[in-house]
């Protein structure tokens, strides 16, 4: 039923009259994750009713042979498309949510507003920085004739503000554009074709944009890690397959960091040994991919970069005190505690924690091994891992000036 206060009233004066008030509530209500995709339903130990959706979708076995997700994991054994595995890999928990069940969290509203709005939210300034990069304005009119096209597609304020805005925006990524301009200087733009055979029953298939060698992803925003992972996979792939002319490709992410107006490129160079390691590993992420397709595949690169930041916080107690105290914050620290697609596979129907146990940290670090330990291997040859700074206690004593005398 709805929730009711009468109900809650009700409920309330009789557990007053129970010995252990809590233990009754725990016993006598069952509560109702109302999501038919809740890993409640269908439980052998639960006791809701069956829900014939879940059924169908929670348990593979009881999947129609017409089903459409099995019918995408019968394709993954034969060929594949390199974004798909990219898209992946890049928010696995998404992508099940996404792909299996056809369930989408939209923090945008459905409807247009009623009320004139004169500032932009982070993913609509992300948006409009990314088709920025993307732009070469050769005067003010160009800039004012696109602001006036996206002001009528409802991505601009109106009035004098949307320009105004867009003036600042373009302010931000004029850096990203003159790092990508010098970085790319001379280097052609081309295609390369992906026919890539892992074994005897998967292939690979696609194309990768490539300025010379280089496989290239520009920003604009400082997460970078949140979109780092689909090209580690895209790179891991063309060295597989390897160059004909023997030379090998690399990973340049062109990215704002903390300073103001900074910009900062990282060039991940491949060699023999990075590519010895992406034919022995695609297997591995292929297997990974399938399980992602029967159960949200509890990776993203964020959370492993946050482990590798907090070591010593990468605990079920740490991890659920932390994600309790941040979730729903605009930029938390543990950067899944702000994630809708996170939240189901984090919490239980009644908010009790699921992931956040011995066993559920054990598969997540176990993911993050498996996934991301030769990435940031990479990562901190280039960006060495700064020292902890040394406590007041350790610190050498500074002499007296008497006793110096």
């Amino acid at each position: 039923i709805p929730p009711s206060s009468l109900v809650d009233e009700l409920l309330s004066y009789i557990s007053a009259q129970c010995t252990d008030p809590q233990a009754y509530r725990k016993t006598a209500v069952c509560i109702h994750p109302l999501h038919v995709f809740s890993r409640a339903y269908n439980r052998p130990d639960s006791v809701l009713p069956p829900n014939y959706l879940t059924r169908m979708w929670c348990d593979v076995s009881d999947r129609p042979a017409s089903g459409g997700s099995t019918r995408e994991i019968a394709q993954l054994r034969e060929s594949l498309q390199l974004d798909r595995l990219c898209w992946f890999f890049q928010h696995p928990v998404r992508d099940y949510f996404n792909e299996q069940q056809g369930i989408y969290f939209r923090d945008e509203e459905e409807r247009l507003p009623d009320h004139e709005w004169f500032e932009l939210d982070y993913l609509q300034k992300y948006i409009i920085k990314a088709e920025l990069l993307d732009l070469n304005f050769s005067g003010k009119p160009e800039l004012l004739e696109w602001t006036e096209r996206r002001k009528r597609m409802g991505q601009l304020p109106l009035a004098h503000v949307g320009p105004v805005l867009a003036e600042c925006m373009l302010d931000e990524v004029r850096p990203l554009i003159a790092e990508r301009d010098q970085k790319l200087a001379g280097l052609g733009l081309n295609t390369l074709t992906i026919d890539y055979k892992v074994d005897e029953n998967r292939r690979i298939e696609g194309e990768i944009q490539l300025y010379g060698n280089n496989i290239v992803l520009i920003v604009p925003s400082k997460s970078i890690m949140k979109r780092a992972m689909s090209e580690w996979v895209r790179l891991l792939v063309a060295l597989a397959q390897g160059n004909p002319d023997g030379s090998f490709y690399n990973l340049m992410l062109i990215y704002p960091v903390e300073e103001k107006e900074m910009v900062r490129t990282t060039h991940i160079l491949g060699d023999q040994e990075l590519t010895d390691f992406a034919r022995e590993h695609l297997p591995l992420l292929l297997d990974y991919l399938e399980d992602g397709q029967r159960k949200p595949l509890p990776f993203y690169l964020p959370l492993a970069e946050y482990k590798r930041n907090n070591p010593g916080k990468f605990n079920p107690e740490s991890l659920e005190r932390t994600y309790e105290e941040e979730k729903g914050q605009e930029h938390p620290k543990l950067p899944i505690a702000d994630d809708g697609y996170w939240e189901c596979i984090v919490e239980g129907p009644n908010g009790e924690a699921v992931l956040f146990t011995d066993e559920g940290v054990d598969e997540l670090k176990k993911l993050i091994e498996d996934l991301s330990s030769e990435f940031f291997r990479r990562w901190e040859m280039l960006h060495p891992p700064k020292e902890p700074k040394a406590s007041n206690a350790a610190k050498t004593p500074k002499m007296d000036k008497k006793a110096k005398k």
